[in-house]
């Protein structure tokens, strides 16, 4: 149920993978930019959900199958 709910309505593992390094990308910058801006630390916390896609992404490597983008 976590892997469902953590990728969410995302079948592929290209659209997966492009989530997380969004969510990495969003949260280091809202880090780094927390030091000129104390309240951008908040936008840090998007790096729990990069680790959640990429635990839902492995999980999924492993243990079930990614959906075949139609052509």
């Amino acid at each position: 149920m976590w892997v469902r709910v953590g990728l969410g309505g995302l079948h592929t593992r290209r659209a997966a993978l492009a989530f997380f390094w969004f969510s990495a990308a969003l949260g280091i910058a809202c880090a780094t930019y927390g030091f000129s801006e104390p309240l951008f630390f908040w936008g840090g916390a998007f790096v729990l959900s990069a680790a959640w896609y990429w635990s839902s992404i492995r999980w999924l490597d492993r243990h079930g199958e990614w959906s075949r983008p139609s052509d």
